[in-house]
């Protein structure tokens, strides 16, 4: 419990929060908003979450190698800049007609993605190193965050939907995004470079 009442853990722990949220946020209601956005059917769809899974797999790979060289916070700073802006293009992409759309979502989804599992990779490395005697503990409080962040992300998402309109839900998620990286910034903690 001491762990968990650090100010320094709790900042890394609300970036997790806040950057599942925003992944939750759209991709909870991802075939809901291909279908109503770019009139994408389900086998489209399908293809689309192969693609996301790929990028995904492929990004926990570069989170981890992006914060043994620069470091875990500038690791996740890039990896939720990229997740932001890969939400601003699925937000624009959302206005055009329906047969352009996917074109320009596509890479986008793929971007997200890659970014978005990556970060989550460096911030379990932020985690560690705050206390590395204490790793399984502070990992498994970030295992809360992400629940906590999941859930956040599905209700916002659902209230989005039900007041708003589904092509919102990008630029809900890219303010989670935002929120995100400020949390990481005010942290205050640049992870020196390592060699």
């Amino acid at each position: 419990m001491a762990l968990a009442k650090r100010p320094d853990m709790m900042a890394i722990l609300a970036t997790s929060v806040l950057t599942v949220s925003a992944t939750f946020t759209l991709y909870t209601y991802l075939g809901v908003f291909l279908a109503d956005v770019a009139g994408i059917r389900p086998q489209g769809l399908a293809l689309v979450l192969f693609g996301f899974g790929v990028a995904s797999a492929a990004g926990t790979r570069l989170g981890g190698t992006a914060a043994d060289h620069w470091g875990a916070d500038h690791a996740v700073i890039v990896g939720g800049g990229l997740t932001v802006l890969a939400y601003l293009v699925l937000s624009l992409g959302a206005a055009l007609e329906p047969a352009r759309a996917m074109r320009v979502m596509l890479p986008a989804i793929l971007l997200w993605g890659l970014a978005s599992w990556g970060l989550m990779t460096a911030q379990q490395a932020r985690l560690v190193a705050l206390s590395p005697a204490l790793a399984a503990v502070s990992l498994s409080l970030n295992s809360s965050a992400t629940y906590l962040g999941s859930a956040t992300g599905a209700a916002i998402g659902a209230l989005v939907i039900a007041h708003g309109g589904v092509d919102r839900l990008g630029w809900v998620a890219a303010a989670f995004g935002v929120a995100a990286l400020l949390s990481v910034l005010a942290s205050g903690r640049a992870s020196p470079p390592r060699s």
